[in-house]
């Protein structure tokens, strides 16, 4: 194969056939090349283990829930332990942090003060933060995420709002699964997990 290129500085018309323009082949691999270590650095970035960040964010708020007289919250993990979420690990932390504040916030109108942790790592890694709070109507299950939107009296309405439009940034989800008053109410978040040829 060939094709034509005409060099004004001469008018004349030369025939440059693919075997000829091999030598920019190396160039074009070390652009690859650069491509696929950035993609790889990003990864490496954002490469989060949930189980060690939750058990950083649980010891950190443990004597405040325990001054609150909630019981300490119950953790349960499932699957691969070795997965890696697809977020940052600061952003993580801040958005548990929420839910669990959240949780801690709604316990203060309930007799029985239990929260409840679970992660599951499969093909894609769930985060539940259950509590037994008073509840959301099923109506308020999308609006709480709204911005502005608040069961608080006076104040909030950012909080989970910011958790949900951080979560959509890695293409992740973030919703209340399910909410039974003063029994359990679910706040699930669903995040991608780095497959290990990717990392």
């Amino acid at each position: 194969s060939s094709f034509f290129f005409n060099d004004p500085a001469t008018t004349r018309i030369y025939t440059l056939s693919l075997h000829d323009a091999l030598p920019i082949s190396p160039a074009v691999e070390d652009v690859r090349q650069h491509i696929k270590q950035a993609r790889f650095d990003v990864k490496r970035q954002f490469q989060t283990d949930v189980v060690l960040e939750t058990s950083r964010v649980l010891s950190s708020t443990a004597s405040e829930m325990k001054e609150e007289g909630i019981v300490a919250p119950k953790v349960s993990i499932s699957g691969d332990a070795g997965a890696r979420a697809f977020f940052d690990a600061s952003e993580y932390r801040t958005i548990v942090e929420e839910l669990l504040s959240n949780a801690r916030r709604v316990l203060k109108q309930s007799d029985r003060k239990s929260i409840e942790v679970q992660i599951e790592l499969n093909e894609s890694i769930v985060v539940r933060v259950i509590d037994s709070g008073p509840g959301l109507a099923s109506g308020d299950f999308t609006r709480v995420f709204d911005r502005g939107f608040s069961t608080k009296s006076v104040g909030g309405g950012y909080g989970l709002y910011h958790a949900a439009t951080t979560v959509a940034k890695y293409d992740g989800i973030i919703r209340v699964a399910e909410s039974e008053p003063f029994k359990r109410t679910v706040f699930l978040l669903e995040l991608t997990r780095i497959q290990q040829a990717d990392s």
